[in-house]
Order: C-alpha cells, then structure tokens, then sequence
C-alpha cells in the first residue's frame, strides 16, 4: 500500500491494516517478557550483594518500565521528523548512566540496523537508486572513520569523555536548526505552488473502472494514477499563470 506501489493486499482493506498491526502484539510481548528478565536478574544482583561498576545498567523495574516508553515516544518522534531514532536515544543512554562512549557506539549501531532494514526494504521492492545510495553509503562510512579517528585521539589523550557529549549535543542541536529551516522552506514552496498543506491521503489515487469506461477512452486504465497525485501535490502550472 501507500504511495510507493501496489503492495500485496489492497491499501485500506482489513487485511492491510491487519498487516501493519500484525507486528505490535509480538513487539509488546518480547518488550514485557525480556524487561522482567532484565529487572528479576538486576533484583537478584542487589540481593547477592553485586557491585555494579561504573556505566553498568541498571534495569530496575522503573528504567524497565521507562526504557520502552521513551523508544517508543522517540521511534514517533524520528518516524514523523525522518530522523534516526538512535540519534534520539543517545541522550537517553547517558541518563541511564551508560558510559558516552558505549551510548554513543550503541546508538550508533541503532541507526546502522534501522537504515539498513529500510534500505534493504526500498531495494526489494525496486525504489532504490542504487548508485545514489551507494554514492552516499561511501560519503557516510568516510565521514563516520574521520570522525571515529577524530574522538578516540581527543579521549586518549586528554583521557576525558566529555567531547563525545559535546559532539552529540553539537549534532542533535544542530539538525534541530537545519529541520525547522528545511521544514519551513518546503512548507513555502508547497504553499506558493498551491499545493496541499494538510494531510495527505495514506492510500494512492485509484480511478473508478466504471467511469474510465463511460468516458470512451481506450488509453486510460484503472491502475493509479501518478501523475495526478503528482498535480494534486504540486501543480506543474501555477493557477496564478494559468490562462
């Protein structure tokens, strides 16, 4: 369904739905299961008299409980704003009392799985301009190796690890800024090309069979229709030029 292809039921159906809700019970019940393993064993530990060292996790039954709150408000948050959500969830990690940089290597990793898998997604269904994000791919690994290089010589030899704190705020701040000019510049295009400024439709466009067949024309097809979505979001004439 969606904007991007047919997919393998219809979208809007029962079955659709029933395909997008399908994961959320599984979600739950690993989520509930693994957070009671994770707080009877961090119980057990207090019990036997464990110390816990410096950056240890400690899943008591309110971070159990807090934990998968804060990844789901923040999976919203990246899903709605088309950022990562790993980059969401460094912060997170440090207020748990994780190590920077282990919450910034685990958060780094967080980003890698869920670009891959939506990579990996668009490949398989044919929407994904290899060389483009192969070109990109290599832009990513370069910059990520300076800057891998760039904080382990600054920890090593200042033995300190508030740059990667700093580095993280600079990041989040940074495309704070950049989000709300890029958000307010499309908002502004859309606008003056008249298109529109609401939600737009889950499903694609269709045309009714029925009156491409009282129409008369052979060419036309019930399959949907692109272009007019095309126009419906962004005219290709300006109703101001039109005559």
């Amino acid at each position: 369904g969606g904007e991007g292809g047919g997919g393998i039921v219809p979208c809007g159906t029962a079955a659709y739905w029933g395909l997008v809700v399908a994961p959320v019970p599984v979600v739950f019940g690993l989520v509930w299961y693994c957070g009671n393993q994770l707080a009877d064993e961090h119980d057990l530990k207090v019990k036997c008299g464990y110390e816990f060292c410096d950056g240890d996790l400690q899943w008591t039954r309110r971070n159990v409980r807090m934990y998968p709150s804060v990844c789901i408000t923040a999976g919203f948050a990246a899903g709605a704003l088309g950022i990562a959500a790993g980059t969401i969830l460094g912060p997170v990690l440090l207020e748990f009392g994780m190590l920077p940089i282990v919450g910034t290597s685990s958060s780094g990793f967080m980003v890698i799985f869920t670009a891959s898998s939506t990579t990996f997604q668009f490949l398989v269904m044919g929407q994904l301009q290899v060389d483009y994000a192969m070109f990109f791919c290599f832009v990513g690994l370069f910059g990520g190796a300076i800057g891998n290089t760039g904080v382990n010589y600054l920890v090593k030899k200042y033995k300190k690890t508030w740059f990667v704190v700093a580095i993280l705020t600079a990041v989040l701040g940074a495309s704070t800024f950049l989000m709300g000019i890029a958000g307010y510049m499309r908002g502004k295009q859309t606008y003056d090309h008249g298109g529109n400024m609401g939600l737009r439709p889950l499903c694609p466009l269709v045309l009714n069979p029925n009156l491409l067949h009282h129409s008369g024309n052979p060419h036309m097809s019930a399959k949907p229709n692109g272009l007019a979505q095309t126009a419906k979001k962004s005219p290709l004439i300006h109703p101001s030029t039109h005559k």
